[in-house]
């Protein structure tokens, strides 16, 4: 899909670094995988397992008893949120 036009010519698409919300598709919401980014949870990766019409609760990948219940439209917010799971910095437990 090409971006509509301009006065001035075409329209660039916008850059995923300037994002102002992350787009939540509620169909397909249930599955979906999620890294939090704002540093203040213990845990980074989490998958969605439930949702109604106003929450979702999401769940842990590492620790399956922490889950999450908040409002879907959180998820929209790229400071805290973005979809799918980024890669986490090594420890030094790791080396």
């Amino acid at each position: 899909m090409t971006p509509p036009d301009s006065a001035d010519g075409p329209v660039a698409p916008t850059p995923l670094a300037t994002r102002t919300h992350n787009q939540v598709q509620l169909r397909h919401l249930i599955g979906s995988k999620w890294s939090r980014v704002d540093g203040k949870a213990a845990f980074v990766h989490y998958g969605c397992i439930a949702r109604n019409a106003e929450t979702v609760l999401l769940r842990s990948v590492l620790t399956p008893f922490d889950d999450l219940l908040l409002p879907w439209r959180d998820l929209r917010n790229v400071a805290v949120w973005t979809p799918g799971w980024i890669p986490c910095a090594a420890s030094d437990d790791d080396v």
